[in-house]
């Protein structure tokens, strides 16, 4: 897994420091491949729902509902996530998110039950609204080095990568 990393607190000598700056310009020169990796993927909508429907023999209503109650509770999901961020930190809430999409993967995988399914959306939402917190990590990382004005060139970066797997895949 990629970690990204937050703000770093420089304590100490100059060899700290070095090492310091080393893993905050690794984890910007990464982010790119970690978005264009990890985004909502526009094939995941036509693949889910052809192995919901022709291998997991769901109806198509059944997935809307699915979906359905997906969204409602990702919005409502995004009026706490601000207090659980604050507990658990950015970096946590990225690695947070990426074990529920993962988790959401393998429910979706090994379920034989509406609610299986059910439960395996709702991981998939909370944690993707959780993995958008890689973008915060960017914006500080790049302010902390003074470098805000290249955020746009990492998130073009990141969008390219991310549109060319598309394709590929397609």
């Amino acid at each position: 897994m990629i970690v990204i990393y937050v703000t770093i607190v420089c304590s100490g000598g100059s060899f700290m420091d070095e090492v310091n700056y080393k893993k905050l310009n690794r984890s910007i020169k990464m982010y790119p491949i970690f978005y264009g990796l990890t985004a909502d993927l526009i094939f995941w909508i036509a693949i889910n729902t052809l192995f919901l429907t022709t291998v997991k023999h769901l109806s198509a209503a059944q997935i809307n509902s699915i979906e359905a109650v997906g969204t409602v509770v990702g919005i409502f999901f995004q009026l706490i996530l601000v207090k659980i961020v604050r507990k658990i930190g950015n970096l946590n809430s990225v690695k947070l998110g990426v074990m529920l999409l993962f988790l959401s993967v393998l429910l979706n995988t090994i379920s034989t039950n509406y609610i299986g399914f059910l439960i395996a959306e709702l991981c998939y939402v909370i944690g993707f609204v959780f993995k958008h917190m890689d973008n915060v990590i960017l914006i500080k990382n790049l302010k902390y080095l003074n470098r805000s004005e290249e955020y746009i060139n990492y998130q073009t970066k990141g969008s390219t990568i991310y549109s060319f797997i598309t394709l590929l895949i397609s």
